[in-house]
């Protein structure tokens, strides 16, 4: 056992968000906790009576099931001690034991990190042109920007992010993997490419029942600020301002002059003393004496200009990049369809290890032998076999291709 298999324990246990602040102000690790008794938990009065029957009730040989998920999908296993760990997480209570990462894990400790959120459903003029506009300037500005995947702000806000080559990091309300909001999962395979996708919880594990207020405590944590740009009164934005509020971060709004239903939130939090967002400049200019050294100034970009009067450049490249994303899904579920056909043929034993070796990529003759091992004149031959029935087709640079099913 490592502590990583110990703190992926403890968190199955206890749940995303539990106070492990308290915990570990009377135990030293996830081990120690394991390796307790019932009554030396309880007489620690950091437990309840429920948690302790949940301590018992997981089995950490789980474990190495949700590691061993993690190695075939790309994910990074992050805790506490590792050097890719935000602190920023630390100064919370009820900071993750365990982050799953997927795509750049530099993302959680590199830029000026900045959270933008808001509304699945905008229905304020200007609302997706300003967050287009304020998530490209600020990209481009040094700042990573922090949002939750959903359809609406939080998406807008992400797919111009990486449309200006910035960095990006969605934090997930279940697992990565999961079966959940299928309508977005084109952003969420970009940003694996070009940003992060962060979940406390393990992979494919759908989001249950009050996940994503829970989830809207790292967005709040992790960020130096956080925008909201629309929401009601009881929207999740809310309660990621609020939290924000709490952890001591800087809460903006984009103004707006009276109050409805779409913006009742963010018109009380302007009433609370938020910070409005006319331009990226107004949130440029409270970072640069704080973070000099990862501030990024582009001549290029108008910090001033008004982002409800955005700059085409941000709405048309961050058009096309959702486009280019949802065709780049579309081919990866096409290939993913691609079965290997299955030897039904009498086929030389040359013949199968040679067609053992094949995979999405097309080989040369060299490229065989090499593999698999054989002299070039068998491999000749074994390929003249897999061609005549069907399992392979010679391309123009005379290299070979499989022939999948479907």
């Amino acid at each position: 056992m490592t502590n990583l298999n110990y703190n992926i324990w403890l968190q199955t246990a206890l749940g995303a968000g539990a106070n492990v602040k308290n915990i570990f102000s009377t135990f030293e690790s996830a081990e120690e906790i394991y390796r307790s008794t019932d009554d030396e938990l309880r007489i620690s009065g950091v437990f309840r009576e429920r948690q302790i029957g949940k301590l018992r009730s997981t089995n950490i040989e789980d474990s190495y099931r949700v590691i061993e998920m993690c190695g075939a999908m790309g994910i990074d296993v992050v805790t506490p001690d590792s050097a890719c760990y935000p602190e920023q997480l630390l100064e919370i209570e009820n900071f993750p034991l365990v982050l799953y990462v997927q795509g750049d894990i530099s993302c959680l400790r590199s830029g000026i990190p900045f959270g933008i959120v808001g509304t699945r459903s905008p229905v304020q003029p200007g609302s997706l042109y300003a967050t287009k506009a304020l998530s490209g300037a600020l990209s481009v500005s040094g700042f990573t920007i922090v949002s939750g995947g959903a359809l609406g702000i939080d998406s807008a806000a992400h797919a111009a992010a990486m449309a200006a080559g910035g960095k990006t990091v969605v934090v997930l309300g279940g697992g990565i993997g999961a079966n959940y909001l299928r309508t977005n999962e084109a952003l969420r395979c970009a940003v694996a490419q070009h940003g992060a996708l962060v979940s406390e919880i393990p992979p494919k594990t759908e989001p249950r029942k009050g996940a994503f207020p829970i989830r809207n405590r790292i967005i709040a944590a992790l960020s130096v600020g956080v925008a909201v740009m629309e929401g009601g009164k009881q929207s999740g934005s809310l309660i990621t301002a609020e939290r924000a509020y709490s952890y001591g971060r800087d809460v903006f709004v984009l103004p707006c002059d009276a109050p409805t239903t779409s913006n009742q939130g963010v018109y009380e939090l302007m009433q609370d003393g938020a910070k409005p967002i006319r331009c990226a400049m107004d949130v440029f200019e409270e970072y640069l004496p704080k973070f000099p050294e990862k501030v990024i100034v582009d001549k290029s970009i108008d910090l001033f200009r008004d982002i409800r009067n955005p700059d085409n450049r941000f709405l048309q490249s961050t058009a096309d990049f959702e486009k280019v994303c949802k065709e780049n899904l579309y081919k990866q579920r096409i290939a993913t369809k691609r079965k290997k056909r299955k030897l039904a043929d009498p086929l030389s034993e040359q013949a199968c290890r040679v067609y053992d070796y094949f995979g999405d990529n097309p080989l040369s003759i060299n490229d065989i032998a090499e593999a698999v091992f054989m002299p070039t004149s068998s491999v000749l031959g074994a390929l003249t076999e897999l061609e005549i029935f069907g399992y392979i087709e010679l391309l123009p640079d005379t290299k070979y291709i499989l022939k999948w099913e479907g």
